[in-house]
């Protein structure tokens, strides 16, 4: 029996998505139930204001923060950390993104510090040599190890791609705030974090399953449909563009059909016609499903008529 998707059912984090509306609407004041006091009700008028009271201070700290030059990314982190609970959903919302804009921001002046001689060959020959690169205990040179330092406790981690390091914003850090933020800031945190533990790629090829290549074409639709006016709708429509293209042809070195053989990937195969008939009320589902009728019309093989369909899906 086909199941129809929808929010709850985001193949990212389910049980994270289930949280949010509780753990939103936790912030918000309770309803009265049929034992409360008068003088509950008069609590509860308190507690509105001393709520009041909280965000105006919170935003006041953390304006500070953030103009304040002798401040770290850390001591933002921390702020976050040590104030969000306490915060309105609107101020903690401000403080996750602008957070976020932090990052961005500094991550092209930490990229030019990875973009030397001496960082790159010290990190390449420790990977190299088996060691994990990533542990500053690992890295005798003090400076290259002060970097890492600094890199990490600022919320950043580190990755490579054809023999190259480079900072990348570890969006694991955002974990702690998701039950505090907007759905929308949420789930696209969610998205991200996947997007930074698990990367679908490295150097051309698949690091995931074709399965997992359909949850995240769906993760990301979901969020297009759900929160279409979100400010992270743009971002996320393209890397849901990024994956269509990945499911229909996959990468260079990790191809959906054979270079040689010209013949669908065994694996893929099952994987989407099980997505097939597991899943409806999806736009990408409904494609593929027609794509893969045209496919198995085709025994499988990669021809004219194939090659046509899936250019014409993704708009070549």
């Amino acid at each position: 029996m086909k199941i129809k998707i929808n929010l709850l059912m985001i193949l990212l984090g389910i049980m994270v998505v289930l949280q949010l509306g509780c753990s939103n609407a936790a912030k918000d004041n309770k309803e009265p139930n049929n034992q409360e006091t008068s003088q509950e009700e008069g609590n509860k008028d308190k507690d509105i204001e001393a709520s009041a009271d909280n965000d105006e201070r919170i935003i006041n700290e953390y304006e500070e923060l953030l103009f304040d030059e002798g401040v770290s990314i850390a001591d933002i982190i921390q702020y976050i950390k040590d104030n969000i609970s306490q915060a309105s959903i609107e101020t903690a919302t401000m403080m996750v993104e602008r957070l976020e804009g932090e990052q961005e921001y500094y991550l092209s002046s930490l990229e030019e510090e990875f973009d030397s001689e001496k960082v790159q060959g010290i990190l390449l020959e420790a990977m190299v040599g088996g060691e994990d690169y990533k542990d500053p205990a690992n890295i005798q040179d003090e400076d290259v190890k002060a970097l890492l330092n600094k890199t990490f406790s600022n919320g950043f981690s580190i990755d490579t791609a054809e023999g190259y390091v480079y900072p990348i914003i570890d969006y694991s850090i955002y974990e702690e705030f998701i039950t505090y933020i907007y759905d929308d800031l949420a789930l696209y945190y969610m998205i991200m974090v996947t997007e930074a533990t698990k990367p679908f790629a490295k150097d051309a090829a698949l690091l995931i399953s074709w399965k997992e290549v359909i949850d995240r074409v769906l993760s990301t639709e979901i969020f297009i449909e759900e929160f279409g006016n979100s400010t992270k709708a743009r971002l996320i429509n393209d890397l849901h563009n990024r994956y269509v293209r990945v499911a229909l042809y996959g990468l260079d070195n990790t191809l959906l059909f054979d270079y040689e053989t010209k013949t669908m990937d065994e694996e893929a195969k099952v994987a989407y016609e099980t997505a097939v008939d597991k899943y409806t009320g999806s736009e990408f589902i409904s494609t593929l499903e027609n794509f893969m009728d045209l496919v198995a019309k085709n025994d499988y093989i990669l021809n004219d008529e194939v090659i046509k369909a899936r250019d014409t899906i993704v708009g070549y």
